[in-house]
């Protein structure tokens, strides 16, 4: 819904530590395990606020939610939340949809696909997937 409070929630250091192949080998030859690579800040839960723009529909690909909360290497793939249940312990917190990626600019546009096209997505590849809903 447009003008929504939004948060997308994650966890950086999911996308940094050995990248290169270098990296990689000298990781796997080491001792070294992978939470070496990481400050223990770089474990930290991050959360990023922000409102929902648009929802297009994207054709055959489904729906997209367009918003400002940031998404970057470590809170794409999890999930974009309601605010209002993060703040009001007594709402639940709504998972609208997955995060995907974003153009940094003066405008900081973000998208995010829609949990109903997830879960198609999901149920297709993963048919014995158990959804549990409250």
């Amino acid at each position: 819904v447009v003008k929504t409070k939004v948060v997308t929630l994650g966890f950086p250091a999911s996308s940094v530590g050995p990248r290169t192949e270098t990296e990689k080998e000298l990781l796997n030859k080491s001792k070294r395990k992978i939470k070496d690579w990481y400050l223990e800040s770089d474990l930290k839960f991050v959360l990023k606020e922000g409102v929902v723009a648009v929802v297009k529909d994207r054709f055959e690909k489904g729906i997209v939610i367009e918003h400002d909360a940031t998404i970057n290497g470590g809170n794409s793939g999890g999930p974009l939340v309601s605010s209002a249940g993060l703040s009001n312990p007594t709402q639940d917190a709504v998972v609208y949809g997955i995060n995907t990626w974003g153009v940094v600019s003066k405008e900081n546009v973000f998208l995010s696909i829609m949990m109903a096209t997830a879960r198609k997505d999901i149920e297709r590849h993963v048919p014995n997937a158990v959804w549990v809903d409250k």
